[in-house]
């Protein structure tokens, strides 16, 4: 079951003594619900913090709003809580991309400015096939910006030239078996994992070369199961492809280790090349 909810969101700060005779910022924006009723309001906020993008609205008490972006527009999370019929509604899991859009994105730091456009669907948190549908613009001239004093692992690259929309990392070391695994999430159903038998920081200086039998090597896997927001992980919902390429370890510092790599993607069925992964780079702490 699908329902439409129109909306218009804009947050604006104006400057001019006639808008605001004691030059406070103001922000504002208005809402159409299912293409009828028009709301407004000034419950917004919003924020950046390393390098990811934190906002919110309050519509009358009637829904509330919540963006999670990265710093490049990538989609982390998007929830609507519905407040008159008690119900949640959030963006896809895995591959929200695939069933929502933010274009038109500008995130400009040093001006506390951001503006971008979303459409798409948001589905029951319950997982019981409903969704809505959502559309509209934000912008605002008073983003906030918080400090960050933590350094963070990077990650960018292309798949058959389109950007990595990278949203997540994920790393773990097993003292045991000596096993080291960094895995790299996108907004588009995609994860590229940096599998290695020993630590990261282990491996020299260096360029590898590998496929599916080498000690160190990178697996590429693509998100093939419905919409979900449930995080639980089905390997049969994911295609796993055979890869061949190379890294390369340039440089290792006290706390984190730096690289490239490139790599292409085989179907194991039909021996056919799907993605190339290119301009790959990282930075991994640890």
């Amino acid at each position: 079951m699908k329902t439409s909810i129109y909306i218009l969101f804009f947050a604006f700060v104006f400057l001019s003594c006639s808008t605001n005779e004691n030059n406070i910022p103001s922000q504002s924006f208005e809402i159409t619900y299912n293409k009828s009723k028009n709301y407004t309001s000034t419950d917004f906020s919003g924020n950046e913090s390393c390098g990811y993008l934190y906002a919110s609205a309050i519509i009358e008490n009637k829904f509330k709003l919540l963006f999670e972006l990265t710093d490049k527009g990538n989609i982390k999370n998007i929830i609507l809580l519905d407040y008159t019929n008690q119900k949640t509604f959030r963006t896809a899991y895995y591959n929200p991309r695939q069933h929502f859009i933010i274009s038109n994105f500008v995130f400009e730091k040093e001006k506390n400015y951001l503006s971008f456009m979303f459409e798409g669907d948001l589905l029951n948190q319950n997982d019981n096939g409903e969704s809505i549908f959502i559309k509209g613009k934000v912008e605002s001239e008073n983003f906030k910006t918080s400090g960050c004093n933590q350094t963070f692992s990077e990650f960018s690259a292309t798949v058959n030239s389109e950007g990595f929309r990278h949203t997540n990392s994920f790393f773990s070391y097993n003292l045991d078996s000596d096993s080291y695994q960094a895995t790299f999430t996108s907004d588009k159903g995609f994860w590229i994992k940096f599998i290695a038998s020993k630590h990261i920081k282990e491996i020299p200086v260096g360029t590898y070369h590998f496929d599916d039998n080498s000690a160190s090597k990178f697996n590429f896997l693509e998100y093939k199961g419905n919409p979900t927001v449930n995080n639980y992980f089905f390997k049969e919902k994911w295609f796993t492809y055979k890869c061949n390429g190379s890294f390369t370890i340039t440089e290792h510092q006290d706390d984190l280790t730096i690289g490239t790599f490139n790599f292409q993607t085989t179907n194991y069925n039909t021996n056919q090349q799907v993605f190339s992964i290119d301009n790959g780079n990282f930075l991994i702490t640890h």
